[in-house]
């Protein structure tokens, strides 16, 4: 349960942080008519993610298809967490260089819809992904209670989003919640690594193999061990960016 409270929570959190500042931008440069654009990105954004996540949901479980795709997406989402570790005003110039391009052409409407769009989906898919990982482990009611109580925090902070305060705890939450995410997705890699290897033809039907990787069955004691081990270059990476942003605000003080 807590687990997907912390991912629904985070990932609505680094939804209204991007979103929030494309909203900005278009407000400070005089475009504030496109503003719509990102509402309507948004909710189509949401209904394709209800597709993707409804494929998902029909996948057989425990195919192949399904280890190699936990795998791809759970490689992708760590790429990610740590590379989007930074600091609203990171964020903000990130969007604000890509809208600078954008907003000189006719289709900047359609960049704007499809930006937002994208945005939703990754994170509206994120969640499914780890969903559906986390049906392995875990009670249904416990993952739709809380999936809802992530929803709602996410929901209480969107009225006080605007003050200094929130975005400083949002932030905050952004960044903590970026090693939480990663850690699910070493938990998945490793989980989907070992299901792939399991299911090779010269190992599926050989006893000392199977034994071999047995050892990395979830939640045992090589299991968490690798995990922690695999955590390392990420708690490093992330601490090295954080350190490299405060210098770097130093500097400029």
């Amino acid at each position: 349960m807590l687990d997907m409270f912390f991912l629904v929570l985070r990932e609505c959190a680094e939804t209204l942080l991007i979103l929030g500042a494309l909203w900005t931008y278009l407000q400070q440069s005089g475009h504030a008519a496109l503003r719509s654009d990102v509402r309507t990105g948004a909710a189509c954004g949401l209904a394709a993610a209800a597709v993707v996540i409804g494929w998902l949901a029909l996948m057989p479980r425990g195919s192949s298809l399904e280890s190699m795709l936990n795998l791809f997406f759970a490689a992708g989402i760590l790429a990610m967490a740590t590379g989007m570790a930074s600091s609203a005003q990171a964020i903000q110039g990130r969007v604000s260089s890509l809208l600078d391009i954008w907003l000189d052409h006719a289709w900047a409407r359609w960049a704007i819809r499809i930006f937002s769009a994208l945005v939703v989906l990754r994170e509206a898919v994120e969640v499914g992904i780890f969903a559906r990982a986390q049906m392995a482990v875990s009670e249904m009611h416990e993952l739709v209670a809380g999936s809802l109580l992530g929803l709602a925090c996410a929901m209480a902070l969107l009225p006080v989003y605007r003050t200094l305060g929130a975005r400083v705890q949002l932030l905050a939450l952004f960044r903590l919640s970026a090693l939480l995410l990663s850690f699910f997705a070493v938990q998945l890699l490793v989980s989907s690594a070992v299901d792939l290897y399991q299911r090779l033809p010269g190992v599926r039907n050989d006893p000392q193999a199977l034994a071999f990787a047995a050892p990395l069955s979830h939640g045992s004691g090589w299991y968490l061990a690798v995990c922690a081990l695999l955590m390392i270059p990420v708690v490093t990476r992330v601490a090295r960016n954080w350190w490299f942003e405060a210098a770097t605000t130093a500097g400029e003080r």
